[in-house]
């Protein structure tokens, strides 16, 4: 929380645990209303590279277990006239704007009133609609990235720990280096190679998830870029993509948190969970990034630096250092907040009560479709 019922002190003390108990049950009143729903296993994405590696890939929406990013995975329709016409400027996005990902909205009577309104997992199942429809553009390329230390075969070859063998670091500047040391390697992966695919002009699709908890698309059409994403309990597709609907038209922050009493939202704080939203911050993210507009290099490249921010706080919570705590997560003002991917996207992109209740650890997969030279 911005304001949590923990000072900043104690945040980094153990006396958070006197009241652990009771802000477990308050942060699962939230978090149930993500419920997740089993994604079904299917072979039409073709290949996976796990931290560098390429093996077998079997599940098309294998891009985290996130919730929210992958509730209604099955919800969207047959495309009509789902043919790419890849001579056109940004082919994709005739497609997507044909699929009920689009069609949905905040104000037509009927989505906003499910239980869970505009789920970003929506982006995957039309992702996968396009592809099935389009086999010219054979297997898609989807890769991993998450920390060393969640993958015993990848352990700390990456960066040995500065304690004697394989033993936590002793020290708190130990720790702390080792964690950044983790998080580093991550992130470097992650940025070079999506540099790669910037600096390798190409009409492309990406689906980026970031677990927990967001997932959205990426079109890319040469060297510019467009950025395609619902939010549950938010906003639709259509309102991200039509800068003329009004921001008091969403549903933005739902009805469950608007419902909440005064003492259940200062708990929630602590998770960057208000009651009064992110309205301004969606607004100003949509004016910049949403529209249609082409978004150029530098800011794609910003937005995949504050999403590996997450790679730290994962590092922080779970890596096998002495200093290591889920306190480490909270509280969200101090941790996450000032390197949200709120500038791009709205809101943030981090789920840290998926990953201080559930013990969640951070994950980001890409899923890439490139049509091919003719």
């Amino acid at each position: 929380m911005r304001e949590s019922l923990l000072s900043k002190k104690s945040a980094e003390s153990n006396s958070h645990f006197y009241i652990l108990p009771w802000l477990i049950l308050l942060v699962f009143f939230i978090l149930t209303l993500q419920s997740l729903v089993q994604r079904k296993a299917e072979s039409s994405l073709g290949t996976k590279s796990t931290q560098g590696s390429t093996v077998p890939f079997e599940s098309a929406a294998e891009a985290g277990p996130s919730s929210s990013a992958h509730s209604a995975s099955a919800s969207t329709i047959p495309l009509s006239s789902s043919k790419l016409e890849v001579g056109n400027p940004f082919p994709f996005w005739e497609l997507i704007q044909k699929d009920v990902w689009y069609v949905e909205q905040c104000g037509d009577g009927v989505s906003c009133l499910r239980e869970q309104p505009h789920p970003c997992g929506m982006a995957i199942a039309c992702f996968k609609d396009i592809l099935s429809q389009n086999s010219f553009l054979g297997n898609a390329e989807v890769n991993e990235f998450f920390n060393a230390f969640h993958q015993e075969s990848a352990g700390p070859q990456h960066h040995p720990l500065p304690s004697s063998g394989n033993a936590p670091p002793n020290t708190q500047q130990e720790g702390r280096a080792q964690e950044e040391a983790f998080a580093q390697d991550t992130t470097q992966r992650l940025i070079q190679y999506v540099s790669n695919l910037i600096d390798s002009p190409a009409k492309r699709l990406w689906h980026i998830s970031v677990s927990p908890d967001h997932a959205f698309l990426i079109e890319q059409d040469g060297s510019d870029f467009r950025i395609y994403q619902s939010w549950i309990f938010s906003f639709s597709l259509k309102f991200w993509t039509n800068l003329q609907i009004p921001i008091d038209s969403i549903c933005e922050p739902g009805r469950k948190v608007l419902d909440m009493e005064s003492t259940d939202e200062q708990s929630m704080q602590m998770f960057g969970i208000l009651k009064k939203g992110n309205k301004a911050e969606i607004e100003a993210a949509r004016t910049k990034f949403g529209g249609l507009q082409n978004v150029g290099r530098h800011d794609i490249l910003g937005l995949f630096g504050a999403i590996s921010y997450g790679f730290l706080l994962d590092a922080r919570a779970f890596a096998p250092t002495s200093t290591a705590r889920i306190s480490n997560l909270i509280p969200f003002q101090q941790k996450v907040e000032p390197f949200s991917t709120s500038p791009w996207l709205g809101k943030s992109a981090i789920s840290t009560a998926n990953m201080f209740i559930k013990k969640e650890w951070y994950k980001v997969t890409l899923s890439v479709l490139t049509i091919p030279d003719s």
